[in-house]
């Protein structure tokens, strides 16, 4: 991978990170920060609950960058070849 393309891939992913971070935090802030026990109540409770669909696709997503973190940093300490890259 060269230097350019690094760059631009790297850009990419942090600015995919930081768009979601914002619309989330722009979205849900009214429902994360109302109290546990007045959350039932809220509009947005059936989307962001933890079985809700972004709930629950919240969930997923963050347990799949664990395991392929883990994963991709047991291949690289393991192998030679993969030892520099990263």
């Amino acid at each position: 991978m060269n230097k350019t393309f690094h760059k631009i891939y790297v850009g990419l992913f942090l600015v995919v990170g930081v768009s979601v971070t914002v619309l989330l935090a722009i979205n849900g802030f009214t429902y994360y920060s109302t109290p546990l026990e007045e959350r039932f109540f809220n509009p947005e409770h059936e989307l962001l609950k933890p079985s809700g669909a972004l709930g629950h696709g919240f969930g997923i997503i963050g347990t799949l960058m664990m395991i392929v973190g883990v994963g991709v940093y047991m291949i690289r300490k393991r192998f030679r070849k993969f030892f520099n890259i990263g």
